[in-house]
């Protein structure tokens, strides 16, 4: 009965080491697949990241607002921005229309061509942007044009969304060609009550630069001078003369590699004896 308890107990804590064992391989095997599902979420959160950063830096052409772009990457032009001039109904001290005027002047005599204009808006809903062009080689007088009406810079005027964003207006999005630009006239409106005070910000005018042409490959190729002249070899052995005499040596080689033998060959040995003359003692 003992011993039969003893083999009862031996079988018992076996199968309870067992189970033990089996509990720390699920474990091992469940902390694995944690550790891989937190590693492959932590992927997909840097890429939707670098993503979103990726769409920052490079902006969105269907919205208005894009991210500020350096310095470095366009110069803007120099132009003097007046004072916003809100309208009134009324009286001076009369509450204010929700229309903001903001002139942009080009410098006298040198007409610019726009390649977008650049702001940080301030509680503006829609912006109006008015340009004052002149004809080129015409005496005639400058005149306004509409390039672009009533463009929503935030998602709502009576909320904040979008009410302090870097925004961007580029020139394929003005309905008119914004060259020979002399003034830029941008009409601000805000409809709504709940701000006292609306206008644009770091207001910059980046001209617009022509691209340089860039040379086809085939031009390159056309313009190079194919010059047909043959190398001096005076004083040089005759090439086929040289090529046959290798062609004679590699096959004296390989002749002479299929002919050897491996039997030793005897420098002073004669039928297996010494010549007593040949040897030299050191």
């Amino acid at each position: 009965m003992r011993e039969g308890q003893r083999e009862t107990n031996g079988d018992i804590d076996e199968h309870r080491q067992t189970e033990r064992e089996a509990e720390r391989h699920r474990t091992y095997t469940d902390g694995v697949r944690d550790i891989d599902r937190m590693r492959e979420g932590q992927r997909e959160t840097n890429g939707d990241i670098d993503e979103h950063r990726q769409t920052e830096r490079e902006g969105s052409p269907s919205s208005p607002c894009f991210p500020r772009m350096s310095a470095e990457d366009r110069k803007p032009a120099s132009c003097s921005i007046k004072p916003p001039v809100y309208l009134h109904i009324g009286d001076v001290d009369a509450a204010h229309s929700g229309v903001c005027v903001v002139d942009v002047c080009l410098p006298f005599g040198k007409p610019v061509d726009i390649e977008e204009i650049t702001f940080k808006n301030y509680y503006t809903a829609y912006v109006t942007v008015r340009l004052l062009r002149r004809s080129p080689g015409h005496e005639a007088p400058a005149k306004w044009c509409t390039a672009l009406r009533d463009l929503p810079l935030m998602d709502n005027p009576h909320t904040e969304g979008g009410s302090q964003d870097y925004c961007s207006v580029h020139r394929a999005q003005m309905q008119v060609e914004p060259d020979h630009v002399t003034s830029v006239r941008l009409i601000l409106r805000q409809p709504s009550s709940a701000w006292l005070t609306f206008s644009l910000e770091e207001i910059q005018i980046i001209p617009h630069v022509q691209p340089s042409p860039e040379k086809e490959v085939s031009d390159w190729l056309s313009d190079l001078t194919l010059v047909d002249q043959h190398p001096d070899l005076e004083g040089l052995p005759d090439p086929q003369t040289v090529s046959s005499s290798l062609q004679q040596m590699w096959a004296l080689t390989e002749v002479m590699q299929s002919n050897q033998t491996s039997a030793s060959i005897g420098r002073y040995d004669v039928d297996g004896c010494y010549d007593i003359k040949l040897l030299s003692l050191t």
